[in-house]
């Protein structure tokens, strides 16, 4: 196993741990993965001047990986999205992908989940609060189907369950 040392952290690694360039003498950067990932987040102005002077490598890079990790790239987008309107999300993605991956199913209609490229379909994933008072965590989301998530609404988990037990066996 290949051990190389970052000037950044002073720790000796394995080689994995340092992301490639085929332009060093080893075929890897100087600062391991951890120490760049903390430069970056901690310099949004860093990332932004890369993006823009690279922005056809970064498009092309991106779609290439959204591509070939398709439940990450909706796990991440998903959770951006409800941040964007205000929840505390307490969630990462990779906790998103697990639950998508033990269970790829709708949790309330049973249909199967699918992730499309282009738009969301009826089949499509989307995460809900069980209970719409409380965050979202581990213990308090489900990933739905678009049908039953837009059926449920704003509703509580219970509330909706009963209603839709109800309209089954046609009780008003």
């Amino acid at each position: 196993m290949l051990i190389k040392r970052c000037p950044r952290c002073q720790q000796t690694k394995s080689i994995e741990e340092f992301y490639k360039n085929r332009s060093m003498k080893d075929g890897c950067q100087s600062y391991c993965k951890l120490c760049r990932r903390e430069y970056r987040y901690g310099h949004p102005e860093y990332q932004k001047k890369y993006q823009q002077s690279h922005r056809k490598t970064v498009v092309i890079y991106s779609r290439r990986w959204q591509k070939n990790h398709p439940y990450q790239a909706w796990a991440i987008m998903t959770l951006c999205k409800h941040r964007k309107k205000g929840y505390i999300v307490d969630l990462t993605p990779d906790q998103i992908v697990a639950l998508l991956n033990k269970n790829p199913t709708c949790q309330i209609c049973g249909k199967i989940l699918t992730i499309h490229k282009d738009k969301a379909a009826h089949d499509s994933p989307t995460l809900d609060r069980m209970n719409n008072e409380q965050h979202m965590n581990l213990t308090n989301v489900l990933i739905l189907c678009q049908s039953c998530n837009r059926a449920k609404g704003k509703k509580p988990l219970q509330q909706f369950l009963e209603q839709r037990r109800k309209a089954k066996a046609g009780v008003s």
